[in-house]
């Protein structure tokens, strides 16, 4: 080692040293940081450029002027981080020094959360894994505890997927046997009941739903806000015989968005009549006579002296979402909903056994990676694709429909060798939109509308030489008519949203970006970003409903799948569902022909009004110009008469003077 080497590692030294004499003493201080609950709030004495430069948090928060101030200090409030916990975050901070393994799996698991909640990204890794290779012990008798308080931290992904690990290997005795199973939240209720579990009764789950649904009923009346409910009383499933339709209607609206994730089929007809059908009440009516319509006429059940009612074998079941499709994200029901829309059906869905599509999976973020160039490599080139994203925060399904290839950058390359791409046309008049984008040379050059701009294949952006909408020139817009934007709320179907491209932007219906992943969308309305796990959205042309799909610009993503469509040759194609399509294009272009016509009135119109307006105003200006040339010519006059007024005094001014010197004479 140099002398310079080692000189340097002495000035790097003593700096922290100076940084942590300056976290003790907060000199000159202009933040307090105020943590825990009252009667242990700590206040810490901080420096603002400090926070700011090691935490996006306060970084965000500081340019927002988000906290308060007084008598120029910044007061942050981050009670929900115990005080010790902010002690270890805060040396990290002015030092770069945390020594993980020296502390407690309790405080480990608190400061996963309070990383989490500072957007601490550079060591929220290291602590999941800590926690996994050297605290596993501590979370083998009550998995589901720690996975209830860490589901809503965005950034905390490996140590959930691994918890969840953990319960499904004995689920009856760490998820239905938890004392904490009523305080799952519904999205995570939902997550942990896509899985099928063999060794449980599908009657245990209904009972634990119940019971769940109750216990939420009377949870949340607790914490209303509302000053009427003080004679709302507990609810008790014991006395449900004696519940009204008041308290029947509470819980009924918290089962109805759970009750689909039920396994019917494995549950009998006696045991639906014995275990089920008392709850009638709970259920609206026309789910409760679906349910029973799944069951046929083979034997007759008779609790009593009377015949009971038949029904068909239930043919929808909990589903397994690894069986159908392969994918982590929707179920069967949704690509029945999905594969319906590619085909424009005008009512009903597909049913999955006359399902005329096939998806095969081609790529999922989460398991190779969410570098775009991944999702090229896989994609690119493949035919008609669905994309299907999973928001984090609430679990909002967002997809969208290519029936085009996505265009590779190297076809692009080869394809051509002037600087205009060619318009590729297919069969259905779809292909890449002329002269919006050219070609990407080989030393990184974009030719696009006669302008270059140098691109650097390492980054997300172009550098621009001659225009500052640079976003936009690296993209490829692609023409069809058939795409679409589609959002579930959470592993509902019924909750579908259809954003079909408008005729007006059909030119720019899906976008092609060698930087990112699936784009659509001449906004660009919804897309996948580069590495980031994120899903964006800058504006709303072609899809004009998709501006309800995120509550934010920018939302993060839990995953990604993209799956390959094909048509299953052996399904046969139903003429009805072809007339339906065509009626469908048809009324679409009615609308369109309609909406043009309008147009066109509307331009008439305003023309006539304008020609109105403008004989109006000619009139107007001729008189103004009239009676403006009168009073000129009235002014002139006058003019000429004060003129000759003087003129005459003048004369008679010079003969009285004439006179005056004549009598001198």
């Amino acid at each position: 080692m140099s002398k310079l080497t080692k000189l340097t590692d002495t000035y790097k030294t003593d700096f922290i040293k100076d940084l942590a004499q300056l976290m003790n003493s907060g000199f000159n201080y202009d933040s307090i940081v105020s943590c825990g609950n009252k009667p242990n709030v700590v206040d810490f004495e901080v420096h603002s450029v400090i926070l700011g430069a090691r935490s996006s948090y306060f970084r965000l928060a500081s340019s927002l002027n988000y906290p308060l101030r007084k008598s120029g200090v910044f007061l942050f409030d981050l009670k929900d981080i115990e005080p010790n916990i902010f002690e270890l975050l805060l040396k990290y901070f002015y030092t770069s020094n945390i020594e993980l393994n020296s502390i407690s799996h309790a405080e480990l698991f608190k400061l996963l959360i309070a990383c989490d909640e500072l957007v601490l990204s550079s060591i929220i890794d290291n602590i999941q894994t800590c926690l996994i290779n050297n605290h596993s012990n501590h979370f083998e008798s009550d998995p589901l505890s720690y996975l209830i308080k860490l589901y809503t931290c965005k950034r905390c992904s490996t140590l959930k997927t691994w918890l969840i690990q953990q319960l499904l290997q004995n689920p009856k005795s760490l998820i239905f046997n938890s004392p904490h199973f009523n305080s799952v939240s519904k999205e995570l209720l939902v997550e942990l009941f896509q899985r099928r579990y063999e060794d449980v009764d599908e009657i245990e789950i209904w009972w634990k739903f119940l019971e769940w649904s109750v216990h939420q009923a009377n949870f949340s009346v607790y914490y209303s806000p509302s000053p009427f409910d003080y004679d709302i009383r507990e609810l008790n499933l014991d006395e449900f015989e004696s519940w009204d339709d008041k308290e029947c209607e509470r819980v009924k609206q918290i089962l109805s968005e759970i009750i689909i994730l039920l396994r019917w089929k494995e549950i009998s007809f006696e045991n639906f009549i014995a275990h089920i059908s008392p709850h009638q009440k709970l259920f609206p009516p026309s789910l409760y006579e679906n349910i029973l319509s799944y069951y046929k006429v083979e034997t007759k059940f008779q609790p009593s002296d009377q015949t009971g009612p038949t029904v068909s074998t239930i043919i929808v079941p909990r589903y397994s979402l690894q069986q159908y499709y392969n994918s982590s994200l929707i179920s069967p029901s949704h690509f029945n909903i999905i594969s319906s829309w590619i085909d424009r059906k005008g009512s009903g869905y597909y049913h999955k056994r006359l399902l005329p599509y096939k998806f095969t999976l081609l790529y999922r973020a989460s398991r190779d990676g969410f570098d775009s160039s991944i999702f090229h490599e896989r994609c690119d080139n493949k035919g008609a694709t669905i994309m299907i994203a999973k928001v984090y925060l609430g679990g909002k399904i967002i997809g969208g429909y290519n029936p085009l290839d996505w265009k590779s950058q190297e076809q692009i390359e080869t394809s051509e060798s002037s600087s205009n791409v060619k318009n590729v046309e297919n069969d259905n008049n779809n292909g890449i939109v002329k002269n919006e984008f050219s070609i990407i040379l080989k030393d990184g050059t974009i030719i696009y509308n006669n302008k270059s701009n140098i691109i650097d294949t390492n980054s997300s952006y172009i550098t621009p030489t001659t225009t500052s909408s640079s976003k936009l020139q690296r993209h490829i817009w692609m023409d069809t008519k058939d795409a679409f934007l589609f959002s579930f709320q959470h592993l509902l179907p019924n909750t579908g949203v259809l954003s079909r491209v408008v005729k007006s932007y059909s030119h720019k219906a899906v976008c092609y970006d060698p930087l990112s992943g699936p784009g659509f969308g001449a906004g660009l309305d919804i897309v996948v970003s580069n590495r980031y796990k994120m899903i964006s959205t800058w504006g709303h042309y072609s899809y004009p409903e998709a501006q309800y799909f995120l509550a934010e610009q920018h939302s993060e993503i839990e995953d990604y799948e993209v799956f390959q469509v094909e048509r299953d040759e052996n399904i046969p194609i139903d003429d009805n569902d072809e007339e339906e399509k065509v009626s469908y294009e048809e009324s679409e272009e009615t609308k369109e022909e309609t909406r043009e016509e309008v147009k066109e009135e509307e331009m008439k119109e305003a023309k006539k009004e304008t020609k109105v307006e403008s004989k109006e105003r000619t009139k107007e200006e001729t008189k103004e110009e009239k009676e403006e040339t009168e009073e000129i010519k009235k002014a002139k006059k006058e003019t000429e008469e004060v003129k000759d007024e003087a003129k005459e005094e003048t004369k008679k001014e010079r003969k009285s003077q004439m006179d005056r010197m004549s009598q001198v004479d």
